[in-house]
């Protein structure tokens, strides 16, 4: 089981996230966060066509991938012990999962061929980065979803379903 598309939503992505997924979407919605977020929910789902950032700088885009992905290991880290896969706090660190990958798969390489290779790189250790966090991620929900299970089931009294001799009184 992976994080797929359909988990991201876009009033989780942080402030930097949310304005870079607008401008590579070329919209300039109101400075207020709830518009930026409608109008990028609106985009998505009339799947608005992607172009290449035009803020697009190898060394800040690099620096903003590993600050996203430290964001969210920490994110992580921090987690309650008892959290469900509906917790606010696994739904932003999905969607910024989601986020995260399709902005490394949209990293043009760089024209120079030292440089291309430098980034490939640079790609394969993120997409690792990304893979072992949401393993990370999973485990945690998955193992508290196990514990919380078990804790109810044992609580409650077994149901059988057996018919009982009734008196009946004359």
């Amino acid at each position: 089981m992976s994080i797929e598309f359909s988990a991201w939503e876009a009033r989780y992505l942080s402030l930097s996230e949310l304005e870079y997924e607008l401008r590579i979407r070329k919209l300039k919605p109101k400075s207020y966060h709830a518009s930026k977020v409608k109008a990028l929910d609106r985009a998505v789902a009339r799947e608005v066509p992607v172009c290449i950032d035009p803020k697009y700088s190898l060394v800040t885009e690099i620096e903003a991938i590993e600050a996203s992905l430290t964001s969210i290991t920490t994110a992580i880290i921090e987690l309650d012990e008892q959290v469900s896969a509906d917790d606010v706090d696994v739904r932003r660190i999905k969607s910024r999962l989601v986020h995260i990958t399709q902005r490394i798969e949209r990293f043009p390489p760089k024209p120079a061929a030292d440089g291309e290779q430098i980034v490939e790189e640079k790609k394969e250790t993120w997409l690792a980065n990304y893979l072992e966090l949401e393993s990370d991620l999973l485990e945690k929900v998955a193992i508290n979803a196990k514990d919380l299970s078990s804790r109810t089931s044992s609580l409650l009294q077994p149901s059988v379903n057996a018919v009982k001799g009734v008196p009946v009184y004359k």
